[in-house]
């Protein structure tokens, strides 16, 4: 399975939103890479890619979850087959997803290379979807020279934690 959203309505992996760290610990069967603060960091494979997977916490509730995949491909065509075979996956598990590509330089010089613009950091290339807990956001962007390929899921019920998050993980970026 891609994204692994258990039967009994679980919001992200086997998860629930507002679980507490301890609870949380007891869903992974892996070592924690990572714990620091309010945020729970370990080592996945999903898909066959590897990811690093991030448990974000305010008050130890759970209040998003992300995996920030860390392929690295021989060409740069890859990446964007990579983000199209994720939106896929993700499309046929939560429906059509709605289209957020952003250019980020509106003078690009790379407009007709779309995967050059992404590399270069002038086009963000996002997807979302929503159930009725959570916004998933996967989203490819240009950083260092480096491609980046994330998936967050952000709790619905805990929006007033989250929903400046995308906003500043983005502005951190760009």
């Amino acid at each position: 399975m891609f994204f692994n959203v258990a039967a009994h309505s679980a919001d992200f992996r086997n998860t629930e939103w507002g679980m507490g760290k301890d609870q949380v610990k007891k869903t992974e069967k892996g070592e924690i890479l990572k714990e620091s603060g309010d945020k729970i960091t370990y080592v996945e494979t999903v898909v066959n890619y590897p990811a690093l997977l991030v448990y974000k916490f305010n008050d130890n509730k759970l209040i998003w979850g992300s995996y920030g995949f860390k392929q690295v491909n021989d060409k740069d065509d890859e990446y964007l087959e990579d983000f199209i075979n994720f939106n896929a996956v993700l499309t046929e598990k939560y429906g059509k997803s709605e289209n957020l590509d952003r250019w980020t330089n509106k003078d690009s010089k790379f407009k007709d290379n779309p995967v050059r613009a992404v590399r270069e950091g002038d086009l963000v290339m996002w997807r979302s979807w929503e159930t009725p807990t959570t916004v998933i956001k996967l989203i490819m962007y240009g950083y260092g020279g480096n491609f980046n390929l994330d998936t967050y899921y952000f709790s619905k019920k805990y929006s007033d934690k989250t929903s400046g998050i995308f906003a500043d993980i983005l502005n951190d970026k760009f």
